[in-house]
């Protein structure tokens, strides 16, 4: 290899001479190989907890300019950018906000099912044309109607039912109580003094007479004497006990009537009187047996009875027997 040499330049006349260069000898150039040299590891020093121990720098190599390192020569397809809307990207979505009148719903169905079975279907109609969410909401709420309709209706008719069964047990109840008790209360028949009247069981009264204007009854020696505060009417009644059964006989049995006003007689005075021929308040009649009552009211002074019923409290079924005074 020859070095090339600067030109010679003109001498000036009033300097030295300079001598000439003499010519440095060359050698081929030769590139020497390098050894590699062994790099020694370098210490960590120790990190705080919680923190990765950090790596030695490593610098990386230096590429061309205007070149690409050939991990970046090519992307992935699902790094490729994607125009707005089409396939492989995820659009931002906003969730849809509840239906209100779904939440209206199941609360109507829970407490008022008339109104759940009108609301819900609307709530659903709703949803399907706007996109909001409850759909769930309404459908428990129209279950929840439904269940309330359907109870709702098997309890009318279970009500229906039972009242149906009560009238028909009240009417049957009503019928035989009306059977039993037969004719009590009411007139069967009607007689005067002396004539017979006798009811259905062969229970049979005759009022043998009736006397008024008695002013007491008993008397002073026997600590009875009872004394009218109008007047007593004396009604003398014989019971026959003509049926199979023994039947009792007792004041209570007669009733007297002046005009529509009712008396009842003085127990006292029909005590009193037992001695005049009546018999004691109270008698059991065997079947067969009669008995005679004097029977006293105290009426007020002026009146007198116009009639009597009789009737037995043993035989109340048979209806009363009038008699005309």
């Amino acid at each position: 290899m020859t070095i090339p040499q600067p030109p010679e330049q003109p001498q000036d006349p009033n300097l030295p001479p300079v001598p000439p260069v003499p010519p440095v000898p060359t050698e081929p150039y030769s590139a020497q190989p390098v050894a590699p040299q062994p790099v020694a590891p370098q210490p960590v020093a120790p990190q705080p907890y919680g923190q990765a121990p950090q790596q030695p720098y490593e610098q990386a190599p230096q590429q061309p300019y205007g070149e690409q390192p050939a991990q970046y020569a090519q992307q992935p397809a699902q790094y490729a950018q994607q125009p707005y809307g089409q396939p492989g990207q995820q659009p931002y979505s906003q969730q849809a906000p509840t239906e209100t009148l779904a939440i209206i719903g199941l609360v109507t169905g829970i407490i008022f099912w008339p109104a759940g079975i009108i609301i819900n279907p609307i709530a659903l109609s709703k949803i399907k044309k706007t996109g909001n969410g409850g759909k769930g909401f309404a459908i428990a709420g129209l279950i929840l109607s439904i269940i309330g309709a359907i109870s709702s209706i098997i309890a009318i008719i279970v009500t229906v039912i039972s009242i149906a069964t009560s009238a028909a047990i009240i009417g049957g109840a009503v019928g035989e109580y009306d059977e039993a008790i037969g004719d009590y209360g009411q007139v069967t028949q009607s007689v005067g003094i002396g004539e017979t009247g006798t009811t259905e069981s062969g229970i049979s009264y005759v009022v043998n007479s009736s006397e008024c204007g008695i002013e007491s009854v008993g008397s002073e020696a026997e600590y009875d004497l009872t004394e009218a505060v109008g007047q007593y009417c004396a009604v003398d009644v014989t019971m026959t006990n003509n049926s199979t059964e023994p039947a009792y006989f007792s004041s209570s049995d007669v009733t007297g009537f002046v005009g529509e006003s009712e008396y009842t007689n003085d127990s006292s005075a029909t005590y009193a009187g037992a001695e005049d021929g009546g018999s004691s308040i109270i008698s059991e009649l065997n079947p067969g047996a009669a008995g005679t009552i004097k029977v006293y009211f105290d009426v007020p002074d002026g009146t007198a009875l116009d009639r009597v019923e009789l009737s037995s409290l043993a035989t109340f079924t048979d209806g009363i027997i009038e008699v005309k005074l």
